[in-house]
């Protein structure tokens, strides 16, 4: 597009996300991940106290297993569209619908609008055009007017999403454009500014997280009356809730980007925090992450990951994000990593994706095929 765009993720989220890590270590349930070998066969422990067994492995073996529940405190995986009441063919609603289909595509599960985090989205995005601020913090001595809070925990639970005794996690996502002549066009922002988010390594992570509600809010300084600060900035800005948390069971591995995705931003040359340490985006662009995902009581382990170009056959390095080296500070939890391509991939390419890894303990693959769109971020 020619345009400069920014995305950032919240670094106030990590005492939020630490809080989650520290709950889930007191979750059961699940296989155990154990097998033996008896009489040529493998055997693995199910989560319903049965065991199953297979000549082939044990992860063979595990397969076989009964589906199991989400563990204690979460709720099942909602794989089923959810409606939104933003206005029709406005940019808010194409961001919001953009997501959840792409969530549900691949098995992430949707999410509920819900009127308050819209509200504090709008609030926080109003606050930085109103100030000319870029932040997942507001500041009411410097810059007073539209203050709601300090962090996003305070601005949802000013919108009403909860109290602090009832709500203890929230978490944002945003990304914004600005355009030099005040008059141009911000059509189709809502939809690359979230294709955008969903391909960042560190957003991607969060815009897949165990959310079950989500607020939109769009902005564009070309609505707001006498708006001074010149040119034409737009953003696409996401709340996101917690209170009926969404898992996997726990055999479940899903993928984002999956089998037969479509319009994948090609490359990533923008994102605060950068995902690899010391590398500027900038100069050195990345392609877009690859999200892996298990169980919210799970521990995922990546072995090996690889992306090839299905037209020539080149494959492109990878770095692997996880909670040992993920730049956020918590963003990244135990069930989660990003396989990142070090180059930025081909536009409109489909790609061959193979990783392996264990989910607590268990092996598994997944193969599958993707195709970049025609945009860069």
């Amino acid at each position: 597009m020619g345009d400069a765009m920014t995305t950032r993720q919240s670094t106030a989220l990590a005492a939020a996300f630490l809080w989650v890590a520290l709950a889930l270590g007191a979750c059961g349930g699940g296989s155990s991940g154990t097998g033996t070998a008896a009489s040529s066969l493998y055997t693995a422990s199910c989560s319903d106290g049965s065991t199953r067994s297979s000549a082939v492995s044990v992860a063979d073996a595990q397969v076989q297993c009964p589906a199991s529940a989400p563990p204690a405190s979460f709720t099942a995986i909602v794989s089923s569209p959810q409606p939104s009441t933003h206005p029709p063919g406005s940019e808010q609603k194409a961001a919001f619908d953009l997501l959840n289909q792409e969530r549900l595509a691949c098995g992430f599960g949707t999410l509920a609008q819900n009127a308050a985090l819209d509200t504090a989205a709008m609030n926080h995005a109003m606050y930085q055009f109103i100030n000319n601020v870029s932040s997942h913090d507001e500041d009411r001595d410097l810059y007073p007017a539209g203050f709601t809070g300090n962090n996003v925990l305070d601005r949802v639970w000013y919108a009403g999403y909860g109290t602090p005794a009832t709500v203890q996690q929230a978490s944002e996502d945003f990304a914004e454009g600005f355009r030099a002549l005040a008059t141009a066009s911000t059509a189709g922002d809502g939809t690359f500014f979230t294709r955008a988010l969903l391909s960042a390594p560190v957003h991607l992570a969060s815009m897949m997280s165990d959310a079950d509600a989500a607020g939109t809010a769009f902005v564009d300084s070309g609505t707001i009356a006498s708006y001074p600060f010149g040119g034409r900035r737009s953003m696409v800005l996401f709340n996101f809730g917690f209170k009926a948390r969404q898992s996997l069971d726990s055999a479940g591995v899903v993928t984002y980007p999956c089998q037969g995705s479509t319009g994948i931003v090609w490359k990533i040359s923008n994102e605060i925090p950068g995902p690899i340490p010391g590398r500027d985006l900038s100069v050195n662009p990345i392609g877009p992450g690859i999200v892996v995902k298990v169980a919210a009581n799970r521990v995922l382990a990546i072995n090996a990951a690889s992306i090839v170009n299905t037209g020539t056959s080149e494959a492109t390095s990878t770095y692997i994000l996880n909670t040992a080296n993920d730049p956020s500070g918590g963003v990244v939890a135990p069930n989660l990593a990003v396989v990142i391509p070090l180059a930025p991939l081909a536009a409109n390419t489909t790609y061959q994706v193979n990783v392996s890894g264990t989910n607590s303990g268990v092996p598994f693959t997944r193969s599958f095929t993707f195709m970049t769109g025609s945009t860069a971020s």
